[in-house]
């Protein structure tokens, strides 16, 4: 178990796709279509899990010989998650005659109920969890969560599945050069390490894989990205995938259109790659500004309280339902609770999401059990979404605060250290050892270090309003550097200042941020 772990390896550690339920079928009916020279088209989600999905998906049809590959990505505030008829009849208009949804599906048979009404071929790939009134009625549906699936690793993000479809189709119908697909792997990765699903059995070698893949990737999409980034192509880790890569494609469905994305993704021009991830990069900034004023509200009305209540629940019928995740991931990281949060989207609704809290109960399993409250919910154990029932907005704080404590495996102890080290220990010898066992992420979380009553040698600011600290702490063995993003005002209220001490939570990391590489300390918690 310990060499798979440390060195997960492509050909002994990953599955073979046609252990998923389903998975067979869907690839014959691909092949078939293909065969016949029907076209295909493609439903995908709008965020960093259903983009590269579709984006692969997209990529291989291409290379079967598909000239024109209709593709739809519905508006994440006008339309909301999910397979749609708006979206059935814009692929009808573009000439699709099977349809294959990506990281979506399973809990829309209404939608797959139209599709076939009209004709056509549908095949869900999926990973969120089928709803208790049964699967829809598709072609085939492939999802690792399906009850009657007996695939070894349940926890597959979406384009993780896709990608199982795209390997058996290119097993039925192969292509050259051999191992093609292992070029998908980025957009794998890229999603496994954004969609919050653990980093442990086959997904720690997609992540891992996916990494490698991406560091030499030719695709002039992610390469335009990095450098819009800053991020070193060469030696970018999870860090970079999570927190830089991520959330520009995620802009493109919070503040502008999602196609924007999946357009860069897709191009083959280097100057169309530039412009568009300039534009991500601006939509991109814009989101950051709004959120935080949000988590600053959120901050504010738990201060006023006086205590961190089971969950934090807040919402303001201004807030844009697009963004509220980002938000409530923030604030259950710096809490250590769930958070659901929520705003109105287009027309009356009051929709919602939520993240549960690092080593909590399942965010899933919350809104379960608060049920009565809403019109509808879904998600996994790390997030999900929410639609408010007419009424019961001042309701729902007592029933999630009675959900979080009812849960099973609930736990607000914050976080633990692995190790208590001094600033003079941070070494590259000790950075070396940690990679080995990255990529880190849910279920394989980076180790924690404490450094007790450390020395303050000094404390920067910096950012837009000054929303991130820099300290650099250091000891009689030598210095360390902690940043802390967007704790900035945490830091200040605590009083941080030259001279001063303490103890600081924190896990080490590399950043090759402008080309320059840094060993540094990132801020957990202040103690």
């Amino acid at each position: 178990m310990a060499a798979r772990f440390l060195a997960p390896d492509y050909e002994l550690h990953t599955h073979k796709p046609e252990g998923l339920t389903d998975l067979g079928k869907a690839a014959d009916l691909v092949v078939g279509a293909l065969e016949r020279g029907e076209t295909i088209g493609i439903f995908g989600d709008y965020d960093c899990d259903g983009i590269p999905a579709a984006v692969l998906f997209h990529d291989l049809l291409k290379k079967q010989g598909q000239e024109r590959i209709p593709v739809y990505i519905p508006h994440r505030n006008r339309e909301g998650f999910g397979f749609s008829k708006v979206g059935v009849d814009s692929l009808i208009a573009d000439g699709a005659k099977i349809i294959v949804t990506v990281d979506c599906g399973t809990a829309d048979s209404g939608a797959v109920e139209y599709a076939k009404s009209k004709g056509l071929t549908v095949i869900i790939t999926d990973h969120h969890e089928p709803p208790e009134s049964g699967l829809p009625p598709a072609d085939a549906v492939v999802n690792p969560r399906r009850a009657d699936c007996e695939y070894p690793d349940k926890g597959l993000c979406g384009s993780a599945v896709a990608w199982k479809l795209a390997q058996a189709v290119i097993a039925r119908r192969p292509v050259e050069p051999v191992g093609w697909e292992k070029w998908l792997l980025d957009m794998v990765g890229l999603a496994t390490l954004a969609d919050m699903v653990p980093l442990t059995g086959e997904n720690r070698v997609l992540a891992s894989y996916g990494l490698q893949v991406m560091r030499k990737s030719r695709r002039p999409g992610l390469r335009a990205l990095l450098a819009a980034a800053k991020v070193e192509q060469a030696t970018m880790g999870e860090d970079d995938a999570t927190f830089s890569i991520a959330p520009r494609i995620n802009a493109a469905s919070r503040m502008g259109e999602p196609e924007v994305a999946f357009r860069l993704l897709t191009t083959e021009s280097v100057e169309e790659a530039r412009r568009l991830a300039a534009e991500l990069g601006a939509l991109n900034d814009s989101r950051k500004g709004v959120v935080s004023g949000m988590v600053r509200v959120v901050r504010e009305r738990i201060e006023q309280r006086g205590e961190v209540p089971a969950a934090i629940v807040a919402g303001d019928p201004r807030w844009s339902p697009s963004l509220l995740g980002l938000a409530a991931g923030t604030i259950a990281g710096e809490y250590g609770r769930p958070v659901f949060l929520w705003g109105r989207g287009e027309g009356d609704a009051l929709r919602g999401s939520c993240r549960a809290a690092p080593g909590g109960a399942s965010a899933l399993e919350m809104l379960r059990l608060a049920a009565d409250c809403l019109e509808s919910f879904g998600g996994h154990h790390a997030a999900g979404g929410f639609v408010v029932k007419l009424g019961e907005v001042d309701n729902l704080p007592a029933a999630l605060a009675a959900a979080a404590s009812a849960a099973p495996s609930a736990d607000f102890l914050g976080a633990v250290a692995d190790a208590t080290l001094s600033p003079g220990e941070v070494t590259p010898a000790l950075a070396d050892l940690l990679a080995r066992l990255s990529p880190f992420g849910v279920g394989n979380e980076k180790p924690l270090f404490l450094f007790p009553e450390a020395e303050v040698l000094a404390v920067r600011f910096f950012g837009i309003g000054n929303t991130h600290a820099r300290l650099t702490l250091v000891s009689d063995s030598g210095r360390a550097d902690v940043i802390g993003f967007f704790r900035g005002a945490e830091v200040r209220d605590r009083g941080v200042a030259k001279g001063g001490r303490i103890s600081v939570l924190g896990s080490v990391e590399r950043s090759s941020y402008g080309g320059r590489t840094e060993l540094r300390l990132r801020l957990a918690e202040l103690l």
